[in-house]
């Protein structure tokens, strides 16, 4: 997962030239959970048909040309590993901000099919 190599690809969207602003989240396996246990670590599986329908009604929002993602799913991470990259372009900070915490609230209510911690 390349962060330069995303952005690469929104660059070459035909709209490009409306984007004034791109936006990323890089989602991390941290080494406590969040009620405080120790992490050895941590598996996503994903429902990528329901994450393109995030993604694709996303696009229909005002300002938003082109949304791209990328989970490292299936396997077992260890923690610092990266567990998705998330990129959103669109026209100004307003649209994209509230784009990107729409879309990342929406993968994980629908797109993450299943998340498991591993602990000692």
């Amino acid at each position: 997962m390349e962060l330069a190599s995303l952005i690469e690809e929104i660059k070459q969207h035909p709209r490009f030239d409306e984007v004034g602003m791109v936006l990323s989240h890089s989602g991390y396996v941290r080494r406590l959970s969040r009620n405080g246990k120790e992490v050895t670590g941590f598996q996503v599986d994903v429902d990528d048909e329901k994450c393109r329908q995030v993604i694709n009604e996303e696009l229909t929002k005002p300002g938003i040309v082109d949304i791209k993602l990328e989970f490292n799913a299936g396997k077992v991470l260890g923690i610092g590993d990266e567990v998705m990259l998330l990129v959103v372009a669109g026209d100004n900070r307003d649209n994209v901000f509230a784009s990107l915490e729409r879309t990342l609230n929406r993968l994980e209510e629908v797109g993450a099919k299943s998340k498991k911690e591993f602990f000692d």
